[in-house]
């Protein structure tokens, strides 16, 4: 009874990667105006847009940087937990039903982790469903989770609350008397490490043999005490949500084979944020005649170019250049 992943799931979700793609010489303003104006539709116009990129930016608290440049390498710029606002702040336009986030805290400190944490917390309460994977999170934003699923070497070992993850594991005799940071742990248990582990300096063949012991018990307590469990939720919310997503996708299935904005509107949106991008550096003849002498090659290269010579073009292209 699930849906096919369609174009119009993918409209519906968001992904925010872990690496802040930005355009430096941008304000944070121009950055998320010039987004809304590509992904919004047009029946919405410039000032609905506008309004709604400042709604944005009030609901990640942005507003005190909003005039401020990204950044970059060689211009300073904004800090970098606001810019992991302003790449979830560019998914957050277009309303997504479902937010993936892909380590949203590397490289942050923790004060700065938990801030964008309380973030994603708080668009989550909103009705939204979050999904994200995260790099050796303290307790604080552990307990910040609603739910938590852990996988070792791909198989899942738990997939429940993350309140009840300690307890579920102790149950099935993995428990620690140590006060440990409950991520911490669930790290360990991932990697076949058991709680009661004593580390040596000896590094072979038992050892494996012990991690590999933990992960399969792990793997067979899943399989006992959750999958049943959750298999019969997920036939239950399917049962009860398949007439409105058939309804739902009788309805805009056409719509959603359409693009929101035509090829022209994309085209010259994107012109005016490149000579935005580039308006510090200096521009004369030869620059611009550079620049389109190499758009009309690369564009005759890909003239009528089956899809099976794209890759020879791809070669002759990088030569050229």
């Amino acid at each position: 009874m699930a849906s096919p992943f369609s174009g119009s799931i993918k409209r519906r979700t968001g992904f925010v990667a872990q690496n802040d793609i930005l355009y430096p010489h941008l304000t944070v303003l121009e950055t998320l105006f010039f987004t809304a104006l590509l992904r919004l539709p047009n029946s919405l116009t410039r000032n609905d847009k506008l309004q709604h990129v400042e709604q944005v930016i009030t609901e990640l608290g942005l507003t005190r940087c909003r005039n401020s440049m990204i950044g970059g390498p060689l211009v300073r710029g904004i800090s970098g937990g606001e810019k992991k606002r302003v790449s979830i702040a560019q998914e957050m336009l277009i309303n997504p039903c479902l937010l993936l986030l892909d380590e949203p805290t590397s490289g942050l400190d923790s004060t700065t982790a938990q801030r964008i944490l309380t973030t994603i917390k708080r668009l989550a309460t909103g009705g939204r469903t979050i999904v994200t994977t995260i790099h050796q999170p303290s307790s604080r934003l552990y307990h910040m989770f609603d739910k938590v699923v852990l996988l070792s070497e791909g198989c899942p070992i738990y997939n429940g609350p993350a309140s009840t993850a300690l307890d579920y594991f102790s149950s099935i005799g993995f428990s620690t008397s140590m006060t440990v940071n409950p991520a911490d742990l669930l790290l360990d248990l991932a990697n076949g490490i058991s709680p009661d582990f004593k580390h040596s300096t000896e590094l072979g063949e038992n050892m494996e043999n012990e991690h590999k012991s933990v992960r399969e018990a792990l793997v067979s307590a899943y399989e006992k005490n959750i999958t049943t469990r959750l298999k019969a939720e997920l036939y239950n919310s399917d049962v009860n949500n398949y007439s409105y997503t058939k309804d739902a996708s009788t309805r805009n299935n056409r719509k959603a084979e359409q693009w929101c904005t035509s090829w022209w509107h994309q085209f010259k949106v994107l012109l005016q944020r490149g000579v935005r991008e580039r308006r510090f550096e200096a521009f004369n003849k030869l620059r611009i005649f550079q620049v389109i002498s190499v758009a009309i090659l690369g564009g005759l290269l890909w003239w009528h170019t089956p899809t099976s010579h794209i890759a020879d073009r791809v070669r002759i292209f990088l030569v050229c250049l």
